[in-house]
């Protein structure tokens, strides 16, 4: 959702410059990363970067575009915005860039409404296969989804920053938390399996995989988003399959966000097809996932 806060008041330093003051709800290096995209949709190719103690500012002197953007961190999931424009730059162009940066953020939210929004009820039965998963990363802290695979405690997942033998804190979906360790982990594949000391009552088995679902059908992955339990994203592949240091991706129109890695990807009919990797950078509504081909490969079942 958007948070915004406008306010356009004179300059108090610059008679012919008008400040407008808003917030979107994207992290500040998303925000960067936006504003670059938009700056290239709209060929505005003259423009310096730096950045100020925790404050980073784009400068454009671009005929009549004449503006600083500074950006700063409102919340750690949302941007402060303060644009001074010119009062030779266009309104039109100064207003352009905010309903950009609306309508990015809004992106994501329009595109579950392409799909039926009913979840298959073979879907919402996995549910209790899911897991989070919380950890310190080699640069920062880590929170990744997850799934049972075996019902002797095995966990499978994204390989983000973890490293083997390492200790972690696995999340059920009942709310109940215990410890577990990296039990092997294949970093180019980007997969890796955690054992917990419990027996799992529900898994999501391997034997029913599915390797090629159909470009148009609605798949759904279920995981734990900024470590909300129980969510579950609607998507679609996206495209043919990419290829990353020699092992195939998928790319998918799917709402993607920090925490998603990891999660299983399913068919309508409870079928595991994919984990996600990760999203598109720049954009929580592109997202690449780990084929059920390549899962099989790590785990030497295929």
């Amino acid at each position: 959702m958007l948070v915004l806060v406008l306010l356009c008041t004179p300059a108090q330093a610059d008679e012919k410059a008008v400040v407008n003051d808003f917030i979107v709800s994207i992290p500040v290096a998303e925000a960067e990363e936006v504003i670059r995209s938009w700056f290239s949709a709209n060929d505005i190719q003259s423009f310096h970067y730096f950045q100020n103690q925790e404050i980073r500012v784009i400068e454009t002197r671009d005929q009549d575009r004449a503006w600083i953007i500074e950006m700063s961190a409102h919340t750690p999931l949302a941007t402060r915005f303060q644009v001074t424009a010119h009062t030779s730059a266009s309104p039109v162009q100064v207003s352009s860039l905010r309903s950009y940066l609306e309508g990015y953020v809004n992106h994501a939210e329009s595109i579950e409404d392409t799909f039926d929004v009913v979840i298959p009820q073979a879907v919402k039965d996995l549910l209790p296969a899911i897991v989070c998963i919380y950890a310190s990363g080699k640069e920062r802290s880590v929170q990744l989804s997850g799934f049972c695979i075996d019902p002797d405690g095995v966990i499978a997942t994204t390989a983000h920053d973890l490293a083997v033998e390492q200790s972690v804190r696995v999340l059920f979906s009942d709310g109940h938390g215990l410890p577990g360790r990296v039990l092997r982990l294949d970093a180019r594949r980007d997969l890796c399996l955690i054992r917990v000391p419990r027996t799992l009552p529900a898994i999501i088995p391997l034997d029913k995989g599915r390797f090629a679902p159909g470009g148009s059908e609605p798949l759904y992955a279920l995981g734990c988003p900024r470590g909300e339990r129980g969510m579950i994203q609607v998507g679609a592949l996206d495209g043919p399959p990419r290829r990353v240091e020699g092992f195939p991706l998928w790319q998918a129109q799917m709402h993607i966000e920090p925490g998603s890695s990891g999660s299983p990807v399913i068919d309508s009919r409870g079928r595991l097809t994919a984990v996600v990797k990760g999203r598109y950078r720049g954009t929580d509504a592109v997202g690449f996932l780990i084929p059920f081909e390549t899962i099989l490969q790590f785990l030497g079942k295929y």
